[in-house]
């Protein structure tokens, strides 16, 4: 019995240091996509001119993203990521991603 007071007194003791280890291993572990809403999307690919054009058009059902009607002007687009308005459609891509000139 003295024993196991003893181990789980250890663990106890130990256990701060287990939670910064797994949150440091969490944080580390995610990666981070980058994002940009789709109001800004439409602005930053010259379909808009200014948010509440995009706003507008969103609103109207005119914006497709992945095939699908969206609604939502705040909608976070990730690289891979199309957009359709008006027969044109764009592909959403990441600063980092190699451009073939």
């Amino acid at each position: 019995m003295i024993r196991l007071y003893r181990s789980v007194q250890t663990i106890i003791a130990k256990l701060p240091d287990l939670f910064k280890l797994r949150n440091s291993m969490d944080e580390s572990s995610k990666p981070e996509v980058e994002t940009i809403e789709l109001d800004q999307f439409l602005k930053l690919a010259e379909v808009c001119q200014s948010g509440g054009q995009a706003k507008h058009l969103i609103q109207s059902g005119g914006v497709l993203v992945n095939g699908v009607i969206e609604m939502r002007r705040g909608k976070k687009l990730r690289p891979g990521d199309s957009v359709s308005v008006g027969g044109e459609e764009f592909m959403v891509g990441s600063d980092t991603d190699d451009i073939d000139e």
